[in-house]
């Protein structure tokens, strides 16, 4: 077991003793956190599973979605059908031709 990828429960063994007991358990997949309460996004990139500890995705996220933990669409039209920039959504290469605004989101309309 990778140890990033653990958390701890204490638990009092005997209350007239001085001494605790840590039992260590991995997360499953699609849950991080603390007692594995929160779930992943499922955006990872190849559907990997998210990070257990943090819920962000270690290799990146998945085409089409940005942010921390992949859990933002990407709404704009970025030039050659690239992905958006996993940190803030925008296209880094630019808009596709009819399309403009800081996430490629606004068609152009042709003007008459």
């Amino acid at each position: 077991m990778n140890p990033s990828f653990l958390y701890h429960k204490k638990y009092n063994v005997n209350p007239y003793e001085n001494y605790c007991l840590f039992i260590t358990t991995e997360c499953p997949d699609k849950w991080y956190g603390l007692d594995c309460k929160q779930q992943c996004s499922g955006h990872c990139r190849d559907n990997d599973p998210c990070n257990k500890v943090t819920g962000q995705c270690d290799k990146g996220c998945a085409h089409g979605w940005y942010g921390q933990h992949c859990e933002h669409r990407c709404v704009g039209h970025c030039i050659n059908n690239a992905s958006c920039t996993q940190r803030n959504g925008t296209c880094d290469g630019g808009c596709a031709a009819g399309w403009s605004g800081y996430f490629c989101e606004k068609g152009n309309t042709p003007s008459l």
